[in-house]
């Protein structure tokens, strides 16, 4: 990051904790295997032959700390973005920096909303996959993998709805002087 964060530089940020929350567990070696096993909570479950699997699975907590942070990055993007802005005395959002006209043009925007979707369609993807995977005692009660799967329900319908916007009307690239503030 720069010495004052940008939008861009959380929203990275966030992408890379999403990525980070979602990858599947590094291969651990022998050495560190009875470790690994003992901070996941994993138990190995024994295959045909005998043989345990080679890794243990992802551990919910990781998961779900991986998710929060990313949360957090892009709320402080989203306050970022909003401290161009201010309330006027009737109430209408009114321009407090040379940025506000760039944040809420219609390329930056439709760029942002496709952003979303994405980040939306991923994270839907791996809540679904933590709903219905791993030993019981991890999965959490069915009222709270009932909750999780009704909220990957939200993010497909955002990632379906902001796909379909795309396809009416692509993001294009930026014109030279799109991102640019007003002065």
């Amino acid at each position: 990051m720069t010495s004052r964060a940008t939008f861009g530089d959380l929203s990275r940020l966030a992408a890379s904790q999403l990525d980070q929350a979602i990858s599947p567990p590094a291969p651990v070696s022998k050495r560190n295997l009875a470790k690994a096993r003992a901070v996941s909570g994993w138990v190995p479950a024994r295959r045909p032959g005998g043989q345990p699997p080679a890794r243990p699975a992802a551990h919910p907590s990781r998961a779900g700390s991986g998710l929060d942070a990313a949360v957090t990055s892009l709320t402080a993007g989203r306050d970022l973005l909003h401290t161009h802005f201010a309330i006027g005395r009737d109430g209408a959002r009114a321009a407090r920096s040379g940025w506000a006209p760039v944040i809420t043009s219609a390329p930056i925007t439709r760029a942002l909303l496709l952003e979303l979707g994405q980040w939306a369609r991923t994270a839907a993807r791996h809540g679904a996959g933590l709903a219905s995977s791993g030993p019981p005692i991890l999965r959490g009660t069915e009222e709270q993998r009932r909750m999780l799967n009704a909220a990957c329900q939200w993010l497909w319908i955002l990632d379906a709805t902001v796909a379909e916007a795309h396809r009416h009307d692509p993001v294009s690239p930026p014109t030279p002087n799109c991102c640019t503030p007003s002065r």
